[in-house]
C-alpha cells in the first residue's frame, strides 16, 4: 500500500478534478447522510449557541435547506443543492446566496469530526486542534483530514426580497455600453444590502439579486 494516493470525494463538485485520480484509493462519502439539531451547543467557550447542526460528510445542501425548514431555520450554503454541504465546499471557504448577509459558510463552523493520517479519529474546534481548525476552515477539502462532520451555525429563517431582470443587446456597441453601466452601479447595489449572481453570455445580462429582511423601498 506504500505510495498509493487516497482520494477523499463526498460529491465530486470540482472543476480542476481533484476528487479524482487513476489509480488511487478513493474513499467515497457520500452516504454518511445524518443531520442533527443540536438546540444548545456549548464549546471552547462558546455558551449556548442555539440551534447548531450536525451534518455528516455526505449531505447535500438540498436535503440541508428542506431539513431545516422544518425549524423556521436556515444555514449558510451553496446556491447549488447538489454540493456536499461539508465537503470541499465548505472546506474551500463556502461562498453563497446568503454570504452577503452572514459571511461565507466556513465561518458557521464550530467543530469538525475527523479522522488524521496516522488513523486517529479527534474533535476539532478553537481550542483543540487549533492549527488543524483553521487549516480545514479555508484550507481545502480533502488535504489535512477525512472530515466525517461539521458542527455548524444556524439563523432563523429571514424573509428575502428578490430582484431579476434579463435585458439583450441588439448590437455589441450597446452590449459593452450594457455592461460598463451595470458594473459601476455594483457598488450602490452592494451597498444597498443587495447580492447574487448574474450571467454575461450571448449578448444578453441576466441578474438575479436578492435582500434578506429587506423592504421594497431598497428598489
Amino acid at each position: 500500500m506504500n505510495n498509493l494516493r487516497l482520494v477523499i470525494k463526498s460529491t465530486g463538485h470540482d472543476i480542476l478534478g481533484r476528487s479524482t485520480a487513476a489509480g488511487s484509493l478513493l474513499l467515497w462519502l457520500h452516504h454518511m447522510k445524518n443531520m442533527t439539531l443540536i438546540e444548545q451547543y456549548s464549546s471552547c467557550g462558546l455558551n449556548n449557541v442555539s440551534n447548531a447542526i450536525r451534518l455528516e460528510a455526505g449531505v447535500q445542501w438540498s436535503e440541508v435547506y428542506l431539513w431545516l425548514s422544518k425549524f423556521n431555520l436556515v444555514a449558510i450554503g451553496g446556491a447549488s443543492g447538489t454540493v456536499s454541504a461539508v465537503g470541499g465546499y465548505l472546506q474551500g471557504g463556502g461562498h453563497g446566496p446568503l454570504s452577503r448577509w452572514k459571511g461565507l459558510a466556513v465561518d458557521q463552523v464550530l467543530e469538525y469530526d475527523v479522522i488524521t493520517a496516522d488513523g486517529q479519529r479527534q474533535t476539532v474546534n478553537a481550542c483543540q486542534n487549533r492549527d488543524l481548525f483553521w487549516a480545514l476552515s479555508g484550507g481545502g477539502g480533502g488535504t489535512y483530514a477525512i472530515v466525517l462532520s461539521a458542527v455548524v451555525r444556524t439563523f432563523p429563517s429571514p424573509s428575502i426580497v428578490i430582484a431579476t431582470f434579463s435585458v439583450k443587446a441588439s448590437n455589441e456597441t450597446r452590449y459593452e455600453k450594457l455592461i460598463e453601466s451595470f458594473v459601476e452601479i455594483l457598488p450602490t447595489v452592494a451597498d444597498a444590502g443587495w447580492s447574487g449572481y448574474f450571467d454575461i453570455v450571448d449578448m444578453t445580462l441576466r441578474v438575479l439579486f436578492h435582500v434578506p429582511n429587506g423592504d421594497w423601498a431598497a428598489l
